[in-house]
């Protein structure tokens, strides 16, 4: 499984791919950001103490409790499609590429910077663990160096520009994340990336708006 910023998961058993879409989690974040900028920005301006000092200390609680419900929601649902994907395919393991340690990578400019940090990654593992542990299936951790980069038809290394892969060498073109997978997958495999390549890409929407758009 390839986790990601903006499809939390993408899954694979070596034949198909699963990219589960939940655009909602990302956008909760940015909103539950954007509002405590706001509100920090007038507390600044009133007296420390003060009535309306108090009413925007309790307006932020609040924001922060009504965000992290609905991302709890959402990371639940997408926790519960990653295993019920690995439950069809009948696996004994959940193998998800380690990204622990991504917010120490090099800087990445300020605005990707506050991505990563609004990136519920950690939560989103730990449901997976607790929930596939139900089903019988150990849930373990894989190096993902690479993985979005290699081609999974011919091994060829490129750094993918956007949601797509294009392989300049033979020609292979993919989802990005499903390309990460893959890898993931074959450096469990085989120790390398490049060896196992899923022809088939579905897409689930476990979490949908009140508009009916993930």
């Amino acid at each position: 499984m390839d986790m990601g910023e903006i499809h939390p998961a993408v899954v694979t058993d070596g034949k198909t791919a699963l990219v589960i879409s939940a655009r909602e989690l990302r956008s909760t974040g940015q909103g539950l950001a954007k509002a405590i900028s706001i509100l920090d920005a007038r507390k600044s301006t009133m007296k420390k103490g003060s009535l309306r000092y108090k009413r925007m200390s309790k307006a932020k609680a609040k924001a922060r409790r009504v965000a992290h419900a609905r991302q709890r929601d959402i990371l639940h649902k997408v926790s519960r499609a990653v295993v019920d994907y690995a439950v069809e395919a009948n696996a004994k393991e959940i193998i998800l590429g380690d990204v622990r340690d991504i917010a120490d990578r090099i800087n990445i400019g300020k605005h990707s910077n506050q991505k990563i940090s609004l990136w519920p990654h950690g939560k989103l593992r730990q449901y997976i663990e607790y929930k596939a542990l139900m089903q019988g299936m150990e849930t373990l951790l894989e190096n993902e160096a690479y993985t979005s980069q290699t081609c999974p038809c011919c091994g060829n290394r490129k750094k993918p520009k956007g949601r797509v892969y294009e392989c300049s060498n033979c020609g292979f073109v993919g989802h990005r994340d499903s390309v990460g997978a893959m890898n993931i997958l074959s450096r469990r495999l085989f120790g390398e990336p490049g060896r196992v390549l899923a022809e088939i890409t579905m897409y689930r929407h476990p979490y949908l708006t009140r508009q009916g758009h993930a």
